[in-house]
């Protein structure tokens, strides 16, 4: 039964946090971006697919290990 009060207390502390956070500029300023670059994938999902791949590839060439080095 204990299990069951620390959750519960914890649920509604991390609710209490997720309110307050949800009201700071930053969390507002990441909100809208997301928003934004959610619009341009829907309205442009080929070149968002074609970036996608070209930073995966990227960063697959960055972090890869170099044979023969």
């Amino acid at each position: 039964m204990a299990d069951k009060e620390q959750t519960a207390l914890l649920q509604e502390q991390l609710n209490a946090l997720y309110e307050q956070l949800k009201e700071t500029s930053s969390f507002q300023t990441a909100k809208r971006a997301t928003e934004q670059v959610t619009s341009y994938i829907e309205r442009h999902p080929v070149q968002s697919t074609l970036i996608a791949l070209g930073v995966g590839f990227l960063l697959g060439m960055l972090f890869s290990p170099r044979k023969g080095e």
